[in-house]
This record gives C-alpha cells, structure tokens and sequence, in this order.
C-alpha cells in the first residue's frame, strides 16, 4: 500500500460560512472570532465517493478527560503532553474548489499560529 502525506488545508471562509447556516456544529473560520487561520486537516476522508475534511483544533482543558473515540482523537507528543485534537464528528464534505494547501515549509518569517500547526503536522508525519 502505498503511503499518503498528510496535508494542511484552508476551506474557503464563504463556503464555510455557508455550511455553518446549514449546520451550527461547523467550526468557524470568522475573521471576528480570530479564527481566520483554523487549517483542516486531512488526508482528505472519502466516504461514498464523497470528500470531507476534518478539522484540527487546539487543545482544551475538557479535552484532557475526553479518551479517544470513533469522533475524537487526541494528538500527544513524545512526553504525552496533548498538542491537538481531531473531531471527527465535526468533519465537513468538500471539493477541491474550495480546498487550498498551507505550504509546510518552515520560515522564521512565519506567524507564531502558522509556525504552530507546521510543527503539529510535522509530528504527526
């Protein structure tokens, strides 16, 4: 079998905020709630010939009790110490109009939320 990379994807903020009209439980990309620069992490899932993508989120206290699940899976690193979450439950169909790539390679230029999900996504690799 051959192995996939792991990719960071941008979904374009119109066509989540259309999504989230549809169905409150879609995370926000709103400029507002800063929140602009959420990535979607994937291999991109295929179900019944249809894509979706799972976001990554920060860490939360209430994710520290939370044990992984079919819909929840917690990124540790090396010391067990939790970097991430994936939420499956919370995952969103899309296409690949809407899907843009965040370049992996490292910059010292790069915004510390930049820098942070390049290094996540490194250890996940």
């Amino acid at each position: 079998m051959k192995k996939k990379q792991l990719m960071l994807y941008k979904v374009d903020m119109k066509y989540i905020r259309n999504l989230s009209h549809v169905d409150d439980k879609v995370l926000s990309v709103s400029p507002q709630q800063g929140k602009e620069n959420r990535p979607f992490v994937g291999i991109i899932l295929i179900c019944d010939k249809k894509e979706y993508c799972i976001p990554l989120s920060s860490p939360k206290p209430k994710h520290e009790k939370m044990k992984n699940d079919l819909d929840f899976s917690k990124i540790l690193d090396n010391s067990n110490k939790l970097i991430g979450v994936l939420n499956f439950n919370l995952m969103i169909p899309v296409e690949d109009s809407v899907l843009t790539p965040v370049d992996l390679n490292y910059s010292k230029n790069l915004p510390a939320h930049e820098k942070a999900y390049r290094e996540l996504i490194f250890f996940l690799c």
